[in-house]
């Protein structure tokens, strides 16, 4: 390295000078013009240790500094993130998706304590953000799902198969909080039902139908899980509209009949007890 006084560094603009002198703890390297120090490894750890030490004393004073002056600050500090975010986001994503895959259940606990941590303040600005974005939300959502129609549906038919105790206690808490739509399907259901009624229905259909409600009653009691009336051909398929008569009618496990939904599966009587006891059998073999 060449020699260069610090008045001749002054006057060519550079931060560093160099005497080829060693400093007190006997590092030669450049120094810094600002403040004459020298840049070796030795007084590069002197200086953190000093550094330290002035936190750990003064800790309190320089984090309420901090914080006020991150408050006074706080739009300037937002934007640097989001600049800096939009020049390197390929990298800060490939870098967060790799420690994700290095240390997932790690990230999960330290965002779940992130949120208990801080669940109010999130519920709020997830409210508010849902308020302000409803429609290009719903927008976006519908086009994903007409994307990934058949791929979602297939999700939902397994886990309702796999944890019908999960999905049940999931429903009831959708319908606790959207009961104008529940009471508008309800009656949309009873439009249906009404008419998918055949003309030639009589006391036998009312008798049968009246005996499957009452058969739920007694299957509940004996096998411990529930079970729900279920047209074998829907009311409202796809292809094809089920008729509210005796002769569509069964008594089915509640877990079989929302895997079921309005798909044209288990349309023959008993047809459903031999999906059943291959679910019941370990593996299902």
């Amino acid at each position: 390295m060449n020699l260069i006084s610090r008045n001749e560094a002054i006057s060519k603009g550079m931060a560093f000078y160099f005497t080829g002198k060693p400093c007190k703890w006997g590092g030669i390297a450049p120094r810094r013009v600002s403040n004459y120090q020298c840049t070796c490894s030795t007084c590069a750890q002197a200086d953190l240790e000093r550094s330290k030490g002035h936190y750990e004393k003064n800790k309190d004073h320089v984090l309420a500094y901090k914080k006020e002056w991150a408050e006074r600050n706080e739009e300037s500090i937002r934007q640097k993130r989001a600049d800096y975010y939009q020049a390197n986001s390929g990298h800060i994503k490939a870098k967060s998706k790799k420690y994700r895959e290095e240390n997932g259940q790690k990230a999960r606990d330290c965002q779940r304590k992130c949120y208990e941590k801080n669940a109010a303040a999130v519920r709020e600005k997830s409210k508010a953000y849902y308020h302000a974005n409803k429609y290009s939300r719903r927008v976006v959502a519908r086009s994903y799902y007409q994307r990934n129609k058949e791929v979602i549906k297939a999700a939902s038919r397994r886990r309702s198969a796999d944890k019908p105790d999960e999905c049940r206690i999931t429903a009831a808490a959708w319908r606790e909080r959207n009961r104008e739509r529940v009471r508008e399907y309800q009656s949309r259901r009873r439009a249906v039902k009404r008419n998918a009624v055949p003309v030639w229905f009589g006391e036998w259909d009312a008798f049968v139908i009246q005996e499957a409600y009452a058969l739920i009653k007694e299957r509940e009691a004996d096998t411990g899980i529930k079970w729900q009336v279920d047209h074998m051909i829907p009311l409202q398929a796809k292809k094809a509209c089920g008729l509210h008569c005796a002769s569509n009618i069964q008594v089915i496990p509640e877990c079989l009949n929302l895997m079921k939904r309005n798909l044209m599966i288990l349309t023959e009587p008993f047809q459903w007890a031999a999906l059943a006891y291959k679910q019941e059998k370990p593996n299902g073999t």
